[in-house]
């Protein structure tokens, strides 16, 4: 399931009324494409023996990855005897594919079988594909005498000529045993007598951790398993203990190791007391900073949300965690999570992210679905390698509106869009016909692909048929929504009238300019991630209250605490009620601030985020242009002639205001006029990327009127950005983010409709009943002014009321995506006032969009981009 756009508004209702309830209909975490099946026998029929998952080992059966080259390598263990020509030694072995030929890798340098009933499994492939770690009964290494299983590693390309000929001639690979240490007393490399296990490779081919039980180290007197990490091609050089214990400690141990891509972080598993802190009372999930030769530092990554050692969790001891490439995030199962989460609510088991890329670590969980219920079995966990996606298997059927085979199934959780997706389907997306186990995880976050491995004895997945052999292995390719913008019910977090929010019930501001910002948390607020690192940017709805102000008029500033900008999101004057909406980024900690130059009581709504790394990129506020003091370089002179001949003031956004010079789509700005001077009909100000000017508007005034409002445009390829005024005005431009090439697909300002002018189709009769009784406006705003007619998640709007006619409560609209009607607005109006502000409006599944008016009003819609669906 995946939570889809909200109901998404930037301006929030200033009466009583709160934000409702709103449910979340099913979407994707990303598209999938046909499935492959990997691995078919030598005559290209059916294997004799299961593919992906021997039933031996612990490390996992499968590891793929994609060289820079564009050649995919997948490597498994399979005890099919009909896979290679000449297979008979009646074993588990280790094999590699790159989609079309299956080379054995689990041989000797020469390319000699195992003997007889020996086996071979737990493969990890690093990112090149030119090395290969793996667990063997066998003795191929001279030094390997032991007579139990070790650690080997074979270099595919030994002779180093750039193309992986394994076996075709002489000195082409080396298998070599790694499982060992560099003795400094008898001055020679010693193979662990009792064996090794659980090989982890770095992705960048440079380190090889392993559990074992022997003592390499002089201190490791446990006689309990620990985890050893090995450089390769370091002749001399000890194995690095990294389940070490605690100085005065004496327990340690770990095992299940997992590294970083250069091998500096390592994630494990103990059961010991002492591995964190000599003085410590707990086991759990440890993540440890390498160096060359010891453990630099240690710590719980199973914490509870305050950040101390979790003493309920026990984590799982078949399944390793999985680790970024930065090592800032860890994917793990808990068979006891309890505390793991707020208010001791983790399930008693499940798949959770410890997640440090913020001020400090969070944990998660990641077994869930959209409404929060826990799925009651959850395990094995693969992570890409930039934290966005994880893949984790669950006998759950409630987690995907297509399951309900009561088998094992394969997840894709989007720890960015926190969407969860069923991926053992069958090609008509319903749950495949058997049990299916998760192979491995592979994605780009460059070019937005991916795949999941599926090892499953289904008759079908995604669209490849499986074989008669109890397990296949599937290759299920797929495609990450570039969707940026994450829309949420609208939910009011603050509102210093009434204290919600826990901040007060006092006026924020003194009178001035000096008084207190209140400084909020954001975070979990409103359906908002726990993580800052998630967060690009917050979407909210701000509103003064009965505003105290100067003569020069009063402003609020939104800001990511630290140093305020010199920028402003609303503009009011004595006693007036202004919303607008607010598009911000977080701090580090992340806190928002908001600034008050005068006096006022402030409402704060927040309805979506856009999230990190996903086209929209928040800068601190800053200051483009304001005509008033030729910030800018823009003079002092007022835009336009008083009708609408003037000139447009064309401006270069990009290399302004921490805007890039290139490589962006839209802006993200609040626009505000100043001392509007307007004809009787009224002036406008259209924002667009210079160039022929389109037949819309992005704020509408009064004579007298400071009017602000939130504004996304495109730039012209030449980084500008016009501005033209019907009528005559003071312009000040501040910018708070901008869009690269994804996430918004920005348009040329078009007119949907106007209500005054039968624009659109949608009459000339005001909206409303002038209570709220009235009919919505139903309309589709897909397929016309260059929105798609599908595939589209919302529509960023201008929307305005003109000739207002309200209660004396006041009046509001209602942007929605039909069906239910949200408990929020989208904007204000007193009688007889025209009002602009800026919506970004989710689309129904028929591409339409509801305008509900509580009074009576003309609307005038304007569309200037969308978001994917």
């Amino acid at each position: 399931m995946k939570k889809s756009f909200g109901y998404l508004v930037v301006a929030g209702l200033v009466g009583s009324l709160g934000a409702g309830a709103v449910g979340s209909a099913p979407a994707s975490a990303a598209t999938l494409a046909t499935a492959t099946r990997l691995v078919l026998d030598t005559g290209g029929g059916d294997p004799n023996g299961g593919v992906g998952e021997a039933g031996v080992g612990d490390a996992g059966g499968v590891s793929t990855t994609l060289t820079s080259g564009g050649v995919r390598w997948t490597v498994f263990e399979s005890l099919s005897s009909d896979l290679v020509a000449g297979d008979t030694n009646g074993a588990v072995d280790v094999f590699v594919t790159n989609g079309t030929a299956v080379t054995r890798l689990s041989v000797a340098a020469n390319g000699t079988e195992g003997g007889s009933g020996l086996n071979s499994y737990d493969p990890e492939i690093c990112s090149t594909g030119r090395k290969v770690a793996y667990v063997t009964e066998n003795e191929f290494d001279i030094a390997d005498a032991n007579g139990a299983p070790d650690v080997y590693v074979i270099d595919r390309d030994a002779d180093a000529d750039g193309i992986f000929d394994e076996f075709a001639s002489a000195n082409a690979v080396t298998v070599s045993v790694v499982s060992i240490s560099y003795d400094t007393d008898l001055e020679e490399n010693v193979v662990a007598s009792n064996g090794a296990y659980s090989p982890r490779f770095s992705s960048d081919c440079t380190k090889v951790a392993f559990v074992t039980d022997e003592y390499f180290n002089v201190d490791d007197m446990n006689f309990a398993p620990d985890v050893y990490v090995n450089t390769l091609g370091s002749v001399a050089t000890p194995a690095v203990w990294v389940s070490a214990f605690a100085s005065g400690g004496a327990e340690g141990g770990g095992y299940l190791p997992a590294l970083n891509t250069d091998g500096t972080k390592v994630t494990f598993v103990t059961d010991a007391v002492d591995v964190v802190s000599s003085s410590g009372t707990v086991g759990g999930l440890v993540i440890s900073e390498v160096g060359a030769s010891s453990v630099t530092d240690v710590a719980y990554a199973s914490v509870k949300p305050n950040g101390t050692p979790s003493t309920s969790a026990l984590i799982d001891t078949e399944y390793a965690p999985a680790i970024s490439a930065d090592g800032n995030c860890i994917a793990f199962k808990a068979n006891s999570g309890f505390d793991l989460l707020a208010g001791n609510s983790g399930p008693a088991e499940g798949v959770y992210l410890w997640d440090n890329r913020g001020a400090s670590p969070v944990v998660s969980l990641v077994s869930k679905i959209t409404t929060g219920q826990a799925a009651t079995s959850a395990t094995a966990p693969r992570i890409s390698a930039d934290c966005r996606f994880i893949a984790y298997e669950s006998n759950d059927d409630f987690i995907s509106a297509n399951d309900s085979n009561n088998r094992l199934d394969v997840y894709l959780y989007d720890t960015v869009l926190r969407t969860t997706q069923l991926i053992s389907s069958n090609a008509a997306g319903n749950a495949a016909d058997a049990n299916s186990s998760l192979a491995d995880l592979d994605y780009n976050a460059t070019t937005g692909q991916g795949v999941v491995l599926v090892a499953s004895g289904a008759s079908n997945i995604r669209g490849a048929s499986g074989g008669s052999a109890d397990i296949d292995l599937f290759m299920v390719p797929f495609t990450a929504s570039s969707s940026s913008f994450s829309a949420l019910a609208p939910t009011r977090v603050f509102d210093t009238r009434q204290n919600i929010g826990g901040v007060g019930t006092a006026k924020i501001g003194d009178g001035r300019g000096n008084g207190t910002p209140l400084e909020f948390t954001v975070l979990n607020k409103g359906g908002l991630p726990a993580s800052a690192s998630t967060i690009g940017a917050v979407s909210l709805n701000v509103t003064v209250v009965d505003g105290e102000a100067p003569n020069e008029g009063g402003f609020v500033t939104v800001y990511p605490c630290g140093t305020r900008p010199d920028a402003s999101n609303l503009n009011f004057r004595f006693g007036q009620t202004v919303p607008n909406a607010v598009i911000t980024p977080v701090s580090a900690q992340g806190k928002v601030c908001f600034y008050v130059y005068g006096k006022a009581h402030l409402l704060a709504d927040v309805n979506g985020y856009f999230t990190s790394g996903l086209g929209f990129n928040s800068v601190s506020p800053a200051r483009l242009l304001d005509t008033r003091q030729n910030i800018g370089g823009v003079g002092t002179a007022k835009i336009g002639d008083g009708r609408g001949n003037g000139t447009p003031l064309e401006f270069t956004v990009t290399g302004n205001g921490g805007v890039p010079a290139s490589g962006v789509g839209a802006v993200s700005l609040n626009v505000t006029v100043v001392d509007g001077e307007a004809p009787d009909e009224g002036g406008f100000v259209t924002v667009y990327p210079c160039g022929t000017r389109p037949d819309a508007s992005n704020l509408n005034f009064r004579f007298g009127q400071t009017v602000p409002n939130a504004v996304i445009t495109p730039v012209s390829q030449a980084g500008k950005v016009c501005f033209y005024v019907y009528g005559k005005a003071h312009l000040i431009a501040d910018v708070n983010g901008y869009f690269g090439s994804s996430g918004f697909n920005s348009l040329t300002p078009a007119r949907q409709f106007d209500t005054r002018q039968n624009i659109g189709g949608v009459g000339t009769a005001k909206f409303g009943d002038g209570r709220g009784n009235g009919t919505p406006l139903e309309f589709t705003v897909t397929g016309r002014n260059n929105v798609p007619a599908s595939g589209v998640g919302a529509v960023s709007l201008n929307v305005t009321v003109v000739d207002g006619e309200a209660p004396n409560e006041g009046g509001f609209v209602t942007v929605y995506p039909c069906g239910t009607r949200p408990d929020a607005s989208s904007l204000n109006f007193v009688f007889g006032q025209t009002v602009p502000n800026a919506v970004i409006a989710p689309v129904s599944g028929q591409g339409k969009v509801c305008f509900y008016v509580y009074g009576k009003a003309h609307l005038i819609v304007d569309v200037n981009g969308y978001f994917n669906q």
